[in-house]
């Protein structure tokens, strides 16, 4: 089997994994997790990971995240991350890839493809046509990073904490493309 990237750090309720071989394990506290696994939350479930290069990822219930990859070379400080979150609520505080290589993270969602400059974030991921919201939020240390939301019409630089996020949807228009389009929206709202 291939090295682990990452391990569970908290979890709750039920929280499986299905590796990339079809296998589907239960999750527990300091199980590893591996590139290709899709972790799956179920109502009154969660999960808290902790990656190699110490970028932590929470998932809330009801969410599917895919493990897409996440290489990094503790010795230099470079590698790549790609998270696809599908559904569900998650939060997230960027690590050594994010801090050594700002290109380098990616958090893609059913609209929007998030770029991760060297923060902390929380955001809700849904279906195409629902809401997708994005909340930047400070560091623990005080500090501001950024994000750079992209969708199939649009790009967004985000680089205040902003305590009333962003949404995005996609949409069909009568001319049969989809665009997806940033509105400011309440986080609860």
């Amino acid at each position: 089997m291939a090295a682990p990237i990452g391990k569970v750090a908290t979890a709750e309720g039920a929280v499986t994994a299905t590796r990339s071989d079809g296998t589907v394990v239960a999750l527990a506290v300091d199980d590893p997790v591996f590139q290709g696994d899709v972790l799956v939350t179920d109502a009154g479930g969660a999960v808290g990971l902790v990656f190699n290069d110490n970028t932590t990822f929470a998932l809330g219930e009801n969410a599917r995240m895919v493990l897409d990859e996440l290489v990094f070379d503790p010795d230099g400080g470079e590698g790549s991350s790609l998270f696809s979150v599908v559904e569900g609520a998650f939060v997230f505080v960027s690590g050594e890839i994010a801090a050594n290589n700002p290109e380098e993270m990616v958090v893609r969602t059913p609209v929007a493809t998030i770029g991760i400059r060297g923060t902390k974030a929380a955001c809700l991921a849904a279906a195409e046509g629902a809401d997708n919201r994005i909340v930047l939020l400070p560091n623990d240390d005080g500090t501001i990073g950024a994000i750079v939301v992209t969708t199939d019409a649009s790009r967004l630089i985000i680089t205040e904490a902003n305590l009333h996020g962003h949404r995005w949807y996609r949409q069909h228009h009568r001319d049969g493309h989809r665009r997806g389009r940033p509105q400011p929206n309440p986080c609860g709202g």
